[in-house]
């Protein structure tokens, strides 16, 4: 399986220029380490943008949903240090959800990834999710790719106020596709596949593609 445990925290933002060096090391010296010493988290990845709006993608893996709404979590959460609220603060663009695993399938993890967020309208829900597990299954043989996922956003969870959060805006997908292999060429082929053949249609919208490469990994 390309992602670990059964639940994900998605995370997509871009950041002042200014902080760019600083949110850097925060992430590999303090955030991460901090995030996977929580009993549950099983590990996170950082992406640097090759294409796509947001410039930075973060992905937690937890063993499950309860791990990210659980009084550890939370309490790191409504807790955060100092040079978290300094880093924070020069966040933009924001975009997070905490989402469970519908669907996955591959043989590892890739230096590459493509994320694929988009809204879903509720009454449209059941045949969209019928259509994507039908389509999808078929892009982990490609070559080069090495996992695909299909993700739901748990609204109420995402959208939690916690001190670390407070005074930013962050929005949140309703759904995410994850496309990993072992090369550019590999995952953007996919993503086009899945683009050219409409297998997110009928009912997607607000689609944002973004292209990303490993910068740093840590497992708990």
């Amino acid at each position: 399986m390309s992602l670990l445990g059964k639940a994900i925290v998605a995370i997509w933002n871009d950041i002042q220029p200014e902080g760019d060096d600083n949110f850097r090391e925060w992430h590999v010296r303090e955030h991460m380490p901090e995030r996977l010493g929580i009993a549950g988290f099983l590990r996170g990845r950082r992406f640097k943008a090759e294409t796509g709006a947001s410039e930075y993608f973060t992905l937690y893996e937890a063993d499950s949903a309860d791990v990210l709404v659980g009084d550890e979590y939370l309490a790191r959460l409504n807790n955060p240090t100092e040079w978290t609220l300094r880093t924070t603060a020069q966040f933009l663009n924001s975009q997070r959800g905490v989402c469970q695993i519908v669907w996955q399938h591959g043989c590892g993890e890739g230096a590459w990834l493509v994320t694929l967020r988009f809204d879903v309208a509720q009454e449209q829900s059941d045949s969209i999710r019928t259509h994507l597990l039908r389509t999808l299954a078929g892009l982990p043989a490609m070559g080069g790719i090495t996992g695909v996922s299909l993700c739901t956003t748990d609204k109420q969870a995402s959208s939690q106020e916690t001190t670390e959060r407070r005074g930013r805006e962050v929005s949140m997908p309703d759904w995410i596709i994850l496309i990993e292999g072992a090369s550019l060429a590999a995952v953007m082929a996919a993503a086009e596949q899945l683009a050219a053949g409409g297998m997110l249609a009928p009912g997607a919208a607000n689609i944002e593609i973004g292209c990303f490469r490993v910068e740093f990994s840590l497992r708990s």
